[in-house]
């Protein structure tokens, strides 16, 4: 009986030790397989952990405009990120827009303001706030209400972009809420972006084409000047709208006021118009034709005749600047001028210094010629014939380029200064 209740009771033991030992095994098990999920998770957390994109991963297909703004405009899709500096946030600027040009009908006198608002930039957490400026009032300092500035006038927050990258002195946001129009969705105005490039009209549409001819066989001394001017693309729009918004009397003094420019102030002896009116706007070219005498333009040396020749064809801008230019060049549109100038000579009178008319002035952007004057002259049985193309075109050149371009422009001012000798043999 005792060693039966011996035999039990080891019996029990075992169980019991291999009840704790199985129990045991499987709080290790439960244990290690928490450990090794813990792990996996981690390993898991840092397999889908993303680096974050520079700036320069963000704009490597994109084109960039440096301005006050440098602005990136992706070169497939078109959409813009703009790049804010950090010591541009909590500044305020000034927004403008204006028509360059366009017909008067439509509201678009040339350099008509818009409109102008000063808008603020600020940052907000992780994103980027346009605020709207309220310029209808304004805190006296001395005045104790002062205290509350800002507290009862609210700016209005137009656009809020979250910071896509970053740098040390900079944060870049997606821009295309910037450049919105409005669209009806269900009854529902909402504002959406569309980025295009606007194409600028090429130098062809607008070219100036002037025809002059100097006819001395009746006088050396007052030759007659006929001059033709054919003024196209924005040129033209300068003028065409004119004589529907004015009157006859007044048409004709402004008139006079342009004919001036290639008239050396003389008095002309007729002046025709072609193609004037808003409804030629952009369809033809703007035609002035006068005649006049040119005795304003010759001066007698001693039994020789000096003649302005280059005065024909108007005043022209000239940039013989002192000061170092520090900003880069802009100007409106592309545009050219086409020049033929004929100067008819009786026999027995020869002409000296002619070579002036030949010149030469470029220049170059990515091995491209974008601006030029080029003036050459031919002479047969007494008939001098001077052409020159004076043509820019793009509208942007470089800082570094700045001193080619102020050749181009001081060679049309050159040219307006040459003077010829006629003599009789």
């Amino acid at each position: 009986m005792s060693k039966i209740r011996l035999s039990l009771f080891f019996s029990m033991a075992f169980l019991v030790c291999s009840g704790v030992s199985v129990a045991q095994e499987k709080s290790d098990r439960k244990k290690k397989n928490k450990k090794e999920l813990a792990t996996t998770k981690t390993d898991s957390v840092k397999e889908k952990k993303v680096p974050k994109l520079s700036i320069a991963d963000k704009v490597k297909s994109c084109k960039k405009t440096e301005g006050l703004f440098t602005i990136y405009q992706d070169t497939v899709t078109g959409s813009i990120q703009l790049y804010i500096k950090k010591n541009q946030l909590n500044k305020e600027f000034i927004y403008q827009s204006y028509s360059m040009n366009g017909p008067t009908t439509l509201g678009l006198n040339q350099s008509m303001h818009r409109a102008t608002n000063v808008f603020n930039i600020k940052k907000a957490n992780d994103k980027i706030e346009f605020g709207l400026v309220n310029t209808n009032f304004y805190y006296d300092k001395n005045n104790a209400v002062s205290k509350t500035a800002g507290t009862d006038i609210a700016e209005a927050i137009f656009l809020a972009e979250k910071v896509v990258a970053k740098d040390s002195t900079g944060f870049l946001i997606a821009a295309d809420g910037l450049f919105i129009s409005e669209k009806i969705f269900g009854g529902v105005s909402m504002g959406v972006s569309e980025i295009n490039f606007i194409e600028l009209p090429g130098v062809e549409i607008t070219t100036d084409y002037m025809i002059i001819t100097a006819d001395f066989t009746e006088d050396l001394e007052n030759p007659k000047i006929t001059t033709s001017i054919d003024f196209g693309g924005y040129t033209a729009m300068n003028f065409q709208p004119i004589k529907d918004f004015t009157s006859a009397e007044q048409y004709q003094t402004i008139l006079k006021s342009i004919a001036e420019n290639y008239t050396i102030n003389t008095e002309y002896s007729s002046l025709k118009t072609e193609n004037d009116g808003v409804e030629n706007i952009g369809k033809k070219p703007f035609v002035m034709k006068l005649t006049f005498d040119g005795k304003d333009l010759i001066q007698n040396a001693g039994g020789n005749y000096l003649f302005s020749v280059g005065k024909l064809i108007g005043s022209q801008m000239e940039l013989y600047q002192e000061n170092k230019r520090t900003l880069p060049v802009e100007i409106d549109h592309p545009h050219a001028y086409q020049r033929t100038l004929k100067i008819i000579l009786p026999k027995g009178v020869t002409a000296k210094n002619l070579e002036k008319f030949n010149m030469n002035f470029k220049t170059d952007l990515n091995n491209k010629t974008e601006a030029g004057f080029v003036s050459s002259y031919t002479e047969k049985d007494g008939v001098i014939t001077v052409t020159n193309t004076e043509f820019y075109n793009v509208v942007n050149y470089p800082l570094e380029k700045f001193n080619e371009y102020k050749d181009v422009i001081n060679a049309a001012a050159d040219f307006n200064k040459i003077v010829i000798m006629l003599s009789k043999s």
